[in-house]
């Protein structure tokens, strides 16, 4: 018989992510990818206002990147077979180049990456609102 955890060595143990799959459709075709859970470091690192914005309007800019930060941050390739993996379908520095896909791609895609990462809507615009104010008040 195995001995009782306490509830703290069972959250400290639980470091297995969570997996979704998410359909979008690009040229016609339903394309399905993965998306995988954020740890609490990854999270805290979306949530965090950018310290190097020295005014509003760069805070604005570093803010409306927050969607595709997330979908960078979260979308994963799925194998030959639909399995999960953990490789991303994007690299960092194609935060900037989804700028120029279209949001019917991106929104649903979104919308799946916030669902599975139990983030509102609501905390979006808060960190919207705290970056320009952090941004403002220096």
């Amino acid at each position: 018989m195995t001995s009782p955890t306490s509830v703290r060595e069972r959250i400290f143990g639980a470091k297995k992510r969570r997996y979704r799959k998410s359909r979008i459709v690009v040229d016609g075709e339903v394309l399905e990818v993965g998306l995988r859970s954020l740890t609490e470091a990854e999270r805290t690192k979306f949530e965090m206002v950018r310290e190097s914005a020295n005014n509003p309007a760069e805070t604005k800019s570093a803010v409306a990147s927050q969607r595709r930060r997330l979908i960078v941050l979260m979308t994963m390739e799925l194998d030959a077979n639909g399995g999960f993996t953990d490789t991303p379908v994007f690299k960092e520095t194609d935060v900037i180049d989804l700028e120029s896909v279209d949001s019917g791609i991106t929104a649903p895609l979104f919308n799946d990456c916030l669902e599975h990462a139990f983030i509102t809507r609501a905390d979006i615009e808060e960190l919207v609102g705290n970056s320009v104010a952090t941004a403002g008040d220096s």
